[in-house]
């Protein structure tokens, strides 16, 4: 069902049985018994200091794909949060709050961990709904209970309701045209109001009908954009080279939600920069780049698919370049331990010489003294025949 090279998810236990989902990627897929099983890679630890996890079996029911994410958490929601690189676990949306991060507003939430009931501040991007993969398919574990405005009593719901209040009361009073008594033209106000109201009201409906283009339509279809294209750096972002090689429609409608209208062009073309600026750095990616910049780029990507981007190409490549690094540092064992049992045979083969060179000197030895041997052996037969021809000539001498 996964094969290797895909990025899952591994359930594993902590804090007495607390079930934590660790994104890791699939190594092998082998059948063991008649049941299916997976050598699977941990790609959550790779922080310094941090030891990465052994590569570990498990079987198909601890396994799940990644699943998505949403725009939006309402208050007393179930979800599941991205915690300190070491999963995802249970945690219930107690509050929300908008940040602005130079000209891009974002959203952040307060959620009570489930376990330990701490409370801690995370970005939209590392929430998603709480769901149970069951038989091939993903279930709602528990659905959105309580909206934004029932609260439950908590002081932290409540005071990010007040702050709402407050916003909205101080937008309401913005750029109100004032005259010398400090009082505003109604009139104006009203038709200026009407006037604007009616653009986004219309804007919005039909942002809802055409937020995907299907393959059926007239080629001429234009998608209506949550903001008006006002800034001249359209001109210059449709025109560059990398739009046209990797061409892009994205809708933006969740600005329609996430963004104030004023701001919503700028953040825009801040996605579009970001997007263009991220196909580069994949393009630089480089063998021996930490996992979790692949990571981080591949969370980027997801973010700018919400908001209509085409990140099938990109996202493809990153999950080729993991499985090629798997492969790689693989190869890298095998490479060291085939260099050990070389090391090893090389020694081996070292030991041998010496002992065939100590041979060869102990029989140059034995050369030298077999040849003494045999000119002491010869001289012994000199002396014999002189004395045998001594002993004849003494026999034979006349009386």
């Amino acid at each position: 069902m996964f094969s290797p090279g895909t990025m899952v998810e591994v359930s594993s236990k902590i804090n007495e049985g607390e079930v934590v989902w660790v994104p890791s990627m699939v190594i092998k897929e082998f059948k063991e018994d008649d049941e299916y099983k997976y050598i699977v890679k941990d790609k959550s630890f790779s922080c310094e200091g941090k030891k990465a996890r052994p590569n570990k079996t498990v079987d198909l029911s601890s396994l799940r794909p990644i699943p998505v994410s949403v725009d939006e958490y309402q208050l007393e929601e179930n979800v599941e949060v991205f915690l300190d690189g070491m999963g995802w676990r249970h945690g219930r949306v107690m509050g929300s709050q908008e940040r602005a991060i130079g000209t891009l507003s974002q959203k952040w939430y307060f959620v009570r961990l489930e376990s330990t009931k701490k409370q801690l501040t995370f970005k939209q991007s590392d929430l998603r709904p709480l769901k149970v993969w069951e038989d091939g398919v993903w279930k709602v574990l528990q659905t959105r209970e309580l909206s934004f405005t029932q609260g439950s009593g908590d002081k932290t719901g409540d005071s990010v309701r007040n702050e709402a209040g407050t916003q909205r009361k101080a937008l309401s009073k913005k750029t109100l045209p004032r005259n010398q008594n400090g009082s505003g033209n109604d009139s104006t106000l009203e038709n200026e109001n009407s006037e604007d109201n009616n653009r986004k009201r219309k804007r919005e409906e039909n942002l809802g009908c055409v937020a995907s283009v299907e393959q059926d339509k007239p080629k001429d279809t234009t998608m209506v954009l949550p903001f008006e294209k006002k800034l001249r750096i359209w001109e210059t972002l449709e025109s560059m080279e990398v739009f046209k090689t990797v061409p892009q429609s994205p809708h933006f409608s969740p600005l329609l939600v996430e963004s104030r209208e004023d701001s919503r062009e700028m953040s825009a073309v801040g996605m579009m920069l970001t997007f263009f600026g991220l196909l580069d750095e994949v393009k630089a990616l480089q063998h021996n780049d930490p996992i979790s910049f692949f990571i981080s780029l591949t969370n980027s990507f997801a973010e700018l698919e919400k908001h209509g981007f085409n990140v099938k190409a990109p996202q493809s490549r990153i999950n080729k370049l993991l499985s090629l690094r798997d492969r790689q540092s693989k190869k890298t064992e095998e490479l060291k331990d085939a260099e050990k049992v070389t090391a090893e045979k090389e020694s081996v083969k070292a030991e041998n010489k010496r002992k065939i060179l100590e041979l060869q000197r102990l029989n140059e030895e034995m050369d030298k003294e077999i040849a003494q041997s045999k000119s002491c052996a010869a001289k012994i037969v000199q002396q014999l025949d002189d004395v045998k021809l001594e002993f004849l000539a003494t026999a034979s001498a006349p009386w």
